[in-house]
């Protein structure tokens, strides 16, 4: 069988490519496995590859050694018309958004969180964007675009985001509710696991309990409350804290 046409390293693998080639199991034999490495990089079907030898795939894969790493965690400011928006400028509802693809499948869900991420400048002064337009979109409508761009264009956003994040958690830690085991059955005193039980609800409707005490109670002002600023409402809330408010 002729040999096909192979990308020869991540900057020809688009976002698509990259997720369905981390999906991929090797349960059904490696040379299975290898044929469907080869369907997803090259846009075919098994059937297409019926006839390749186990030899001939095996020369094919030396070509392929890069796949055993991981792509450049370098991301670009700029897709077509969105601009990466500064994490410091993430709103509580974007932030709220981010954790629960990070907390699922950051890599299913990566073409969400370049949704999210890069965005339409609505006014740029002098050069810097001085407003941005609102998540008032379903990151899924915008999710194909990202889709079709190269993976070494967008893999690095992660740890990027990250980093930030961990920063951001550590600054805040004692905003934070504390980590509850699931199983509580090894807690023997009354007391201790009435509290842990407690903790335990609080930690399931965290945000929003965050968003109801930023509401005071008002739920007319959820949009204005999830449109925040992310550091400006944490702000606001170490202050209510530290003042006893």
């Amino acid at each position: 069988m002729q040999k096909p046409t192979l990308p020869k390293g991540w900057n020809q693998v688009s976002l698509e490519q990259f997720i369905e080639l981390r999906q991929l199991k090797a349960e059904d034999g490696l040379f299975n496995h290898n044929i469907d490495v080869l369907c997803v990089l090259t846009d075919s079907y098994p059937d297409d590859f019926d006839d390749a030898e186990l030899h001939e795939v095996g020369e094919w894969f030396k070509d392929l050694q890069w796949l055993y790493s991981e792509p450049t965690k370098n991301y670009v400011d700029r897709v077509g018309k969105f601009h990466l928006k500064p994490m410091n400028e993430l709103t509580l509802g974007e932030f709220i958004d981010l954790e629960y693809y990070f907390s699922n499948d950051y890599i299913k869900f990566l073409p969400n969180i370049c949704a999210l991420l890069y965005r339409i400048p609505e006014i740029i002064e002098d050069g810097v964007v001085a407003k941005w337009e609102t998540t008032a979109f379903k990151t899924t409508s915008r999710a194909h675009y990202f889709l079709e761009q190269p993976i070494t264009k967008m893999y690095g956003i992660l740890t990027e985001y990250i980093k930030f994040r961990d920063q951001f958690i550590t600054k805040h830690s004692n905003l934070m509710t504390e980590d509850i085991e699931d199983d509580l059955s090894d807690i023997d005193d009354p007391e201790e696991r009435k509290e842990a039980e407690k903790q335990k609800a609080s930690n399931k409707w965290g945000w929003e309990q965050l968003i109801w005490s930023m509401c005071n109670g008002d739920l007319t002002k959820y949009d204005q409350v999830i449109n925040m600023k992310l550091i400006l409402v944490f702000n606001f809330l170490a202050m209510r804290k530290e003042l006893d408010i």
